[in-house]
């Protein structure tokens, strides 16, 4: 916070007695003289003008007194006396200054300060506990260096308050000086008294200005109620509602509200049940004032929670979990903190503190959070990977602090949260469903739009935050002029304001202002009949013209810039170093800036227009509406403007790594310096930051805005920004839209007769009719994209539109004719060195090879693109790689490579922090050990890694290891087999497959479910079941490895069944299928294991020759 310098000085225009008096603001004494130049005090010049009347002003007021004063004294010398108080008040006079007070006086051994006089602040109350505080810490610190001096430690008592006192120059001759005089000096006083030896008392005052910004223990003292001052809280400081008039902002109209956030909580903490609470309003209802309050009422009744907030900003929207960093900065007091060894400390304290022991990359992944990645292509790993980190690793910190005891969480703005934000809250209420864990979210109603999945979660309430009805409203007005006031100027408010609370307020300091309201003694009286013309912008045009001239030229100027602005960006736009913070200082003192800690800029002083209505008075100042466009001159406020735009576009690409909205707001400046070329370019590269980050809506919205200004310009720039734009409305899968950007990018090549656009735009169209399940259109415009290459010319677009029918083919269940098509595509990728082609290829191959049942070469190819993964450092990719050769050994049979192969996936994932990755591994390790007969080691894979895929809310990661876990429970014989486990496993599994439409998935759950039936004996079920399973199997033609499992199910159920025919048909066409498999693998050896050792084509084959009339196996 700004704060007037300590060295300047004030000038008073009249005392009581009418002579003209100039007051020193360093040490206030009075000047003697009219033409006195200098204090006679302190030696600091004085200004020159007539000085101002005695005032009712809003002060603070400091007492501090040292304890056992007398014995002190009766101890030491005279001497020895003087000098340790000589040290002790010098080092106390240095406090007050550092905090922007000033010492009124020294009585014995008693100093007093003040706060906010003569110059008021809007946080002069906080302050003066700050100080208060401050001077505890110096006295402490003091200590050692008295004792050497052979002095004795000193120690004492504080107190504070706050309140109207009367300002002015007081006593007379060369005694006269400037002091305040009111209730607020004599609460002061007796606080200091009853206050504990080092401690300090506030008053009702001060308490009801700073609550919710320091821990405070109510007391009952001698002179009423006191609050003991434990320490500052930190976090949520912009939560603490204004000041309004110089006094406390009181809460009405929102009882309903707070009693329903103090029933969610009662609740959380008495079913230990996660829930979040939405409230969502326009700006100005109050959604921060209403968290402020709860925050504060769960503080004075000492109720045992911990207490996080957090707030989205709007330079983070295209940074993952930015609203998850504030709050942990807020959390461990990281607001001013440049130093990154001294962070990583403090968080490295933080967990231990808590005795959350950090595993693996966990340490590395909350410092990841204060610098997020920004290139998935140049990073360690990917943004999915690292998303996934911080869900796991935040939903784990949380429920290990909840472990100790119920935690309140308040995230203001998220409705510029980012998508990753929305994404980690629902997943830390599914998480932590079982635990005392109460979300508080404030939001506009964008939120609707920007985050529908979050509104709509389950476990998420809704509260909609409305204005204030009359009554309540003119109750506001009447609690802030006091019960008596103008019936006439509170009906103006009302009508006025229309219930926003915050209109109220800004009207009311709009006739403080214009002197409309005058304070008196006993509270505020109206001095003239207001006349204020209609509208909120009007009432702010008036507060900016009654600004002295240095102040208005900079509010002029921070308009330029926006609702929030930097001091750094003030200076580049030419505002003078010399006169810039005293006109700040002034501007909040008026309450028409604030100051916002932290920055969103680190090493930048950032602050905010307390209203939209103020930003665009400010905006329109100095213009002169009836001349309109044409008083473009070069002195005309439009040309000065526009210079300063551009002057703020380059300040803020200067920034160190800028954000995506920071890019967006420079576009923004720039369009407004009329530059609409370079506003492309900027725009463009917000939207290319907003993808890197995985911020997809926000990069759909800046590319947008790019389109939009580079229509009917540079054609090939069009072309790169609907390219980009498209590739996110892919992720996204905002298929409709994406189709119209790839029709356009058609169009667009055809009318430049650009053969190579034209190939690029035919790709990316029939990825949309792809992705929209139209796989005959998808294959015509590949085809047709795929004439049109020069395979010479142009390998790459060649090679993707081979591997785009390939996929067209594999998804329709094609896979055969899918291979040859992959085949050509690898080839040409490895013969053109197209090495992250090449390896994607060769990896979509070998799943493929595996699918059809050549299992050998799926190995060979595996292997290869688990080489080329490695050799590109891709960590992610090769996990997942060496998850699917394990599971190819497995189906071969080869069990000990597979668990080698297996465990270095598991041994990865845990490495990346990629609980996907990880669990696929486990469930398939699992599958493995159970084929060595290792039950119980398998049971315990497949429930952890079902309870990954909870965790994450993967459905198939679920189901698979859910059918595992049920094929588990089947084995090991009798005495072994766990029914009703297998049948609810199994079940699990079949409800989340039909779910997410996974036929393969499906049909592994029914063939699970209905060997589990037929061991129980329901042959009625068993049978229903296998037959469908069977029907899917027949409907995808192959389910990676598990066909025989399918068909050996049935057969048993038909033989259980009495039906010998059906269990012929079924058994000898699977063992032909099985036997043309086996032809794949030459190795005899390793063909012999894949027959023999694989349990499921042992027990097919034995099954199968019980048909044979020769009791044979054929060739």
């Amino acid at each position: 916070m700004l704060v007037p310098c300590c060295h300047a000085t004030i000038a008073l225009r009249e005392d009581p007695l009418n002579t003209p008096t100039t007051i020193c603001k360093r040490c206030l004494d009075v000047a003697l003289a009219p033409d006195q130049r200098f204090c006679a005090g302190c030696g600091a010049e004085l200004p020159r003008e007539a000085a101002p009347t005695d005032a009712i002003r809003i002060a603070t007021v400091l007492f501090a007194d040292v304890a056992e004063f007398t014995q002190l004294s009766a101890r030491l010398s005279l001497e020895q006396l003087k000098t340790l108080m000589d040290t002790v008040f010098e080092r106390l006079y240095r406090v007050v200054l550092e905090h922007g007070g000033v010492v009124d006086k020294y009585i014995g051994d008693c100093v007093m300060a003040l706060f906010g006089v003569p110059d008021a602040g809007v946080d002069d109350a906080a302050r003066g506990v700050h100080a208060a505080l401050a001077m505890q810490g110096a006295l402490n610190e003091l200590g050692p260096a008295l004792e050497a001096e052979g002095l004795p430690a000193v120690r004492m008592r504080i107190g504070v308050d706050s309140g109207a006192v009367i300002t002015g120059a007081v006593g007379a001759g060369p005694q006269r000086r400037y002091t305040v005089m009111g209730p607020p000096v004599n609460r002061a006083a007796h606080l200091q008294q009853e206050a504990p030896v080092g401690s300090v008392f506030v008053g009702d005052g001060c308490q009801r200005r700073v609550r919710g910004q320091f821990r405070l223990e109510p007391r009952q003292g001698g002179s009423g109620l006191a609050y003991l001052v434990r320490g500052e809280r930190f976090g949520g400081r912009w939560l603490q509602p204004r000041e309004l008039l110089g006094g406390g902002n009181e809460l009405v109209g929102r009882s309903q509200q707070l009693a329903r956030m103090r029933d969610a909580l009662t609740e959380v903490i008495a079913e230990e049940r996660a829930q979040m609470l939405l409230f969502i309003g326009g700006p100005g209802v109050g959604k921060s004032r209403l968290a402020f309050e709860f925050l504060a009422t769960l503080e004075e009744e000492e109720r045992s929670v911990w207490r996080l907030v957090g707030r989205g900003q709007d330079l983070g929207r295209g940074v993952p979990f930015a609203v998850v960093a504030d709050a942990l900065q807020r959390l461990l007091h990281l607001e001013h903190v440049d130093d990154a060894s001294e962070r990583d400390a403090r968080l490295a304290g933080m967990l231990e503190a808590i005795g959350f022991a950090p595993a693996g990359r966990d340490l590395e992944t909350l410092q990841t959070i204060f610098d997020p990645p920004r290139s998935p292509a140049g990073a360690t790993v990917s943004i999915q990977i690292f998303a996934q980190r911080v869900m796991e690793l935040v939903a784990r910190l949380l429920d290990k602090i909840a472990e100790e005891r119920p935690v309140v969480l308040v995230l203001d703005d998220l409705q510029l949260c980012d998508g990753a934000t929305a994404q980690l809250l629902g997943y830390a209420l599914r998480r932590l469903a079982g635990r005392p864990l109460l979300l508080i979210g404030l939001a506009r109603p964008e939120v609707l739009d920007e985050h529908p999945q979050l509104v709509h979660a389950e476990r998420v309430r809704r509260v909609d935050l409305d204005s204030l009805d009359q009554r309540t409203a003119a109750k506001l007005v009447r609690r802030t002029l006091g019960e008596d006031a103008s019936t006439a100027l509170t009906e103006l408010v009302v009508e006025r304001a229309k219930g926003n609370p915050q209109q109220i307020e800004e009207l009311l300091r709009s006739f403080e202002s214009s002197g409309v309201l005058q304070r008196s003694v006993t509270g505020w009286r109206v001095s003239e009949a207001p006349d204020l013309p209609a509208g909120d912008e009007s009432v702010a045009r008036l507060r900016v013209e009654a600004l002295p001239a240095e102040p208005r030229a900079v509010l002029r100027r921070a308009a330029v810039i926006g609702r929030i602005f930097w001091r750094g960006a003030l200076v580049a736009l030419g505002c003078g170093e010399d006169v810039l913070d005293e006109a700040l200082a002034e501007l909040i003192r008026r309450e028409l800036l604030v100051a916002r800690e932290p920055s969103q800029l680190r090493g930048e002083l950032e602050f905010s227009f307390s209203s939209e209505a103020l930003v665009k008075a400010a905006y329109a100042d100095g213009e002169d509406p009836e001349r309109g466009d044409e008083a473009d001159d070069e002195r005309s406020p439009r040309l000065s403007r526009v210079r300063d735009h551009a002057a703020a576009a380059v300040w803020l690409c200067e920034r160190p790594d800028p954000s995506a909205a920071l890019w967006a707001e420079a576009g923004r400046q720039q369009l407004l310096a009329r530059d609409p070329t370079l506003a492309v370019e900027l725009f463009g590269r917000a939207g290319d930051t907003a993808f890197q980050a995985t911020a997809y809506v926000d990069a759909v919205d800046h590319y947008g805005r790019a389109i939009a200004l580079a229509e009917g310009g540079d054609r090939e720039r069009l072309f790169e920004l609907l390219a980009r734009r498209e590739r996110v409305l892919n992720a996204l899968g905002r298929w409709r839209e994406q189709r119209e950007d790839a029709e356009a990018l058609l169009a667009l090549a055809e009318q430049s007769q650009r053969r190579d656009w034209t190939i690029e735009a035919l790709l990316r169209l029939g990825r949309t009719s792809l992705n929209a399940g139209d796989h005959e259109a998808a294959l015509a415009t590949f085809e047709r994209a795929h004439a049109l290459c020069d395979e010479e010319r142009e390998p790459e677009p060649t090679a993707r539109a081979l591997r785009w029918r390939a996929l067209v083919h594999f998804n329709r269940s094609e896979h055969r004719q899918a291979l040859p098509l992959f085949e050509q595509a690898l080839h040409l990728a490895e013969a053109r060195k197209l090495v992250e082609l090449a390896a994607e290829l060769a990896y979509e191959m070998g799943v493929t090879v595996g699918t059809v049942g050549d299992y050998t070469r799926a190995v060979q190819v595996s292997e290869r693109a688990l080489e080329m993964f490695r050799q590109q450092r891709n960590a992610y990719q090769e996990a997942f790689c060496l998850g699917n050769l394990g599971c190819f050994h497995c189906y071969l049979g080869d069990y000990a490579r597979a668990v080698e192969a297996l465990e270095q996936a598991v041994a990865r994932g845990v490495e990346l922090g990629a609980p996907l990755a990880e669990g696929f591994a486990r469930a398939n390790l699992g599958y493995a050990r159970l084929a060595q007969g290792r039950k119980d080691e398998a049971l315990e894979l497949e429930v952890a890694a079902r309870e990954a895929g909870e965790a994450i809310g993967d459905p198939r990661l679920v189901a698979d290891a859910c059918v595992y876990e049920a094929l588990a429970s089947l084995a090991g014989g009798e005495g072994r087999i766990d029914l009703p486990r297998a049948r609810a496993r199994a079940r699990q599994a079949l409800a989340l497959a039909e779910e997410a439409g996974m036929p393969g998935s499906e049909a592994m759950a029914l063939a699970a479910l209905a060997d589990a039936q037929r061991i129980g004996g329901d042959l009625t079920a068993a049978r229903r079941a296998s037959k469908q399973a069977l029907t899917l199997l027949e409907g995808v033609g192959s389910i990676e490895g598990f066909e025989t499992t399918i068909q050996v199910v049935h057969g048993r159920v038909c033989l259980a069944c009495g039906d010998a025919a059906a269990a012929k048909a079924v058994l000898q066409r699977a063992r032909r299928e099985l036997l043309v498999k086996a032809e794949w693998i030459e190795d005899e050896g390793a063909r012999r294991r894949f027959l023999e050792h694989v349990a499921t084509n042992a027990q097919l084959l034995e099954l199968a020759a019980g048909f044979d009339e020769t009791n044979e196996i054929g060739a």
